[in-house]
């Protein structure tokens, strides 16, 4: 496993090297699954951050772009054409060419070049 910061310069490399393609998105939390198709325009990092009320904001890697939420059945627009992965507890479990696995404290990702 890669410390944090390498991790998450490893997956914006990749999300960069794959920019203006159609990613697909499969999130895994306990007995959930989401799938996301997003045509990749761009990401950045978000850092974490304190609101009013004394919550936080986690940090996370925002993919930017137009996409579609898969979930029981329908298609529903990807909310303000942005997904986000939190990076706490982020390590990357594979990567290759047209695949990536990630695992954070809440969830597994496996982003698919489509």
């Amino acid at each position: 496993m890669m410390a944090l910061n390498a991790v998450v310069h490893t997956l914006m490399s990749w999300l960069e090297d794959h920019r203006d393609q159609s990613l697909l998105i499969h999130k895994h939390e306990q007995d959930d699954s989401d799938h996301v198709r997003i045509q990749l325009s761009g990401v950045d990092f978000k850092p974490e951050t304190a609101s009013i009320d004394g919550y936080t904001d986690e940090s996370a890697l925002r993919l930017h772009g137009v996409g579609t939420v898969l979930n029981d059945g329908q298609s529903l627009p990807l909310p303000q054409n942005a997904y986000e992965i939190p990076v706490a507890g982020l390590t990357l479990m594979e990567s290759v060419d047209n695949r990536m696995i990630l695992r954070t404290n809440i969830a597994e990702y496996t982003i698919f070049i489509d």
